[in-house]
């Protein structure tokens, strides 16, 4: 999975939504041990969650929750 949004990589419920779906057709993989998510960015990984995307302006606990859903698939 690459992360591309020049110039600090922010974050966005869009691709919280990407990396959710990516992580749970991973969890069905049995031959799949490792994901490794890079940035095409060289300085910078992820900044932080984008203050103007409008998706990220409605619940923030939705999205916490999604990152935290996420988060649980890697620990299966």
């Amino acid at each position: 999975m690459l992360l591309n949004r020049p110039p600090t990589n922010p974050l966005s419920a869009a691709f919280g939504r990407e990396l959710f779906d990516a992580f749970t057709e991973v969890d069905r993989m049995e031959d799949v041990t490792v994901v490794i998510i890079t940035s095409a960015l060289e300085k910078v990984f992820v900044a932080g969650g984008h203050q103007g995307d409008a998706s990220m302006d409605g619940p923030p606990r939705a999205f916490s929750k999604l990152l935290q859903e996420t988060n649980n698939l890697l620990r299966g």
